[in-house]
């Protein structure tokens, strides 16, 4: 997606992305799912081992990902196994980069 590209300002932009990637999350197409959590997830791995910069790159994409499937997605799913498999994933992305500090920024949604 991002792998060899320079793009100014990326903290800024790919957070939007990935808003609108979550965004999709819920939108249907003759009933068939635009994008799922999982994909979007896969995403957000696909850019931690493609080596990009944490703090401009991967924290950016995770915080509306940990934002929905924390919060917003909480009481909108069917399928609670699910929903918990990909707050562990999420969570286990969280600690590899437990780091840096903008992941405390993240932190917020995950503690209850």
């Amino acid at each position: 997606m991002f792998y060899n590209w320079f793009i100014r300002h990326a903290e800024l932009l790919i957070p939007q992305i990935f808003k609108f990637l979550v965004h999709l999350c819920n939108e249907k197409n003759h009933s068939k799912l635009l994008i799922s959590v999982p994909q979007v997830i896969q995403l957000c791995d696909g850019l931690m081992a493609s080596g990009q910069n944490p703090v401009t790159h991967c924290i950016p994409a995770l915080l509306p990902v940990v934002e929905y499937v924390f919060l917003l997605n909480s009481s909108a799913t069917s399928d609670i196994k699910e929903l918990e498999t990909q707050r562990e994933v999420l969570l286990v992305m969280l600690l590899r980069l437990a780091e840096y500090p903008q992941v405390m920024t993240n932190n917020k949604y995950v503690r209850k």
